[in-house]
């Protein structure tokens, strides 16, 4: 999530200078999967690791947790 908002973010809303990676050419899932490519990718995590947190005892925590941060503006 972190290497999308970086792309595609508000500087204002992030609190860091937005593309601040493509600059640096750093090895990001964007720069090697593309936006489109990242974005799947992201999916793909996300489903498993919900899947995987709600194998675990008392997972409404962890998995709100994990939705925030998959979800996140900033």
């Amino acid at each position: 999530q972190d290497d999308l908002l970086d792309l595609q973010g508000d500087t204002a809303v992030l609190g860091k200078i937005a593309g601040n990676d493509v600059v640096h050419q750093k090895a990001t899932y964007p720069a090697l999967l593309g936006k489109s490519g990242a974005e799947q990718k992201l999916a793909e995590l996300k489903a498993e690791i919900f899947q995987q947190v709600k194998l675990l005892p008392k997972h409404e925590p962890l998995l709100a947790l994990s939705e925030w941060l998959v979800k996140r503006s900033f």
